[in-house]
């Protein structure tokens, strides 16, 4: 199954997925093109390299979304992110939709959401991720450009409200510890954990990740 895809060698051993490297890299939007343009998958989730997984997977929701969107072409994208009843208003959603008796995922509202194309963990419709990439954009760009490509599309725009169906939380900013994050993964890893020892390294040195 193709998990993970980037344009540098993964620096942990022994991952209990396949990966796939493209490369040489180049900026984001090309990397990520490089990818969606060869795959099979109608469906992909883009979890950047720098947001760690707290808790399992919610694989059934996961399968569940994968399904709404496969049923409903309209769909092109449900943002894994979940919001809170205190941030559910007129500028950020417009609809609910009814999944059996619980609220699954609302609809942005395009014509004044801030941020259509959000790089936070979202599942997408493959076709529908490359039409508002443009080669050669960095992941800012892509942001702040793609938003405005996004509002002017056919596409609806989901996201999930308050069941989190991927807990991750954003560890690193610009080479460093957003504040707080490291407590927080050694608090669920364990002070002495490989994996942090070797986050701890990887900043140290400013290595990038996969993307």
């Amino acid at each position: 199954m193709e998990i993970v895809a980037g344009t540098e060698q993964p620096w942990l051993d022994g991952l209990p997925y396949k990966f796939w490297f493209y490369g040489p890299d180049k900026l984001w939007a090309s990397n990520v093109l490089a990818y969606l343009r060869q795959t099979d998958a109608r469906t992909v989730v883009l979890l950047l390299d720098d947001y760690y997984l707290l808790d399992p997977v919610d694989n059934a929701l996961m399968v569940e979304l994968a399904a709404m969107m496969r049923d409903d072409e309209s769909i092109g994208y449900i943002n894994l992110r979940p919001w809170t009843d205190d941030l559910l208003d007129g500028r950020q959603w417009q609809e609910w939709q009814q999944i059996g008796d619980r609220p699954l995922v609302g609809e942005y509202d395009k014509a004044t959401a801030e941020y259509l194309l959000s790089l936070q963990p979202g599942m997408w419709d493959v076709e529908y991720l490359i039409s508002l990439l443009v080669e050669g954009e960095d992941h800012w760009t892509v942001e702040r450009k793609g938003t405005e490509r996004a509002r002017r599309s056919g596409k609806r725009m989901l996201g999930v409200v308050r069941d989190f169906p991927a807990p991750y939380l954003n560890v690193t900013r610009y080479g460093v510890y957003r504040d707080g994050s490291r407590g927080i993964l050694a608090g669920r890893l364990g002070e002495g954990h490989e994996i942090l020892a070797l986050l701890d390294d990887m900043l140290k040195e400013r290595i990038r990740g996969c993307w």
